[in-house]
């Protein structure tokens, strides 16, 4: 295990145990969603496969739209607003511009399905935990360094 540098505990987040280790227990919700910390945006990832960001005072109207291959399982935007993390059912996590909808960087693959994403508190790591119980984290701008984070069936999320 490689430890992340300088780093405090976030949160923890039990993930449950599932047997085939790749896809949610039965009957997760269609869709999640998260609010901007700064704006009046929300987000919503859904079973069809898209992410919608909305203005939270008109949910009718799409700001933006983006899509993945798979359902999606987690979204979070960072703390200014200005990004957005998505992570999907094959395990992909991609980070968009919240203002364009571009992607900011290759996406990356945690393996299996996404459980629960998020960015450190300083933007600098995103943090993506799986339903095999583990966490991998990613430092930001190129998305690279992977950090495998496991103990015991608990994810920790670090920033």
């Amino acid at each position: 295990m490689v430890l992340l540098p300088q780093t405090t505990l976030l949160s923890i987040v039990k993930s449950p145990v599932v047997s085939d280790r790749t896809a949610p227990p039965p009957n997760v919700l269609s869709s999640i969603s998260a609010l901007s910390p700064v704006v009046s945006r929300l987000i919503l990832g859904s079973q069809d496969q898209t992410v919608r960001l909305l203005d939270a005072t008109a949910p009718d109207r799409d700001i933006l739209r983006l899509r993945h291959a798979e359902p999606i399982h987690a979204v979070a935007f960072n703390q200014d607003a200005t990004e957005i993390l998505t992570g999907s059912r094959d395990g992909i996590v991609r980070r968009w511009d919240s203002k364009t909808g571009e992607l900011l960087g290759p996406p990356v693959c945690a393996g299996v399905s996404i459980s629960n994403i998020g960015f450190s508190r300083d933007g600098s790591i995103m943090l993506a935990a799986s339903y095999d119980q583990t966490a991998r984290a990613w430092e930001i701008p190129q998305n690279q360094r992977q950090y495998l984070l496991r103990q015991g069936g608990i994810c920790l999320l670090y920033t």
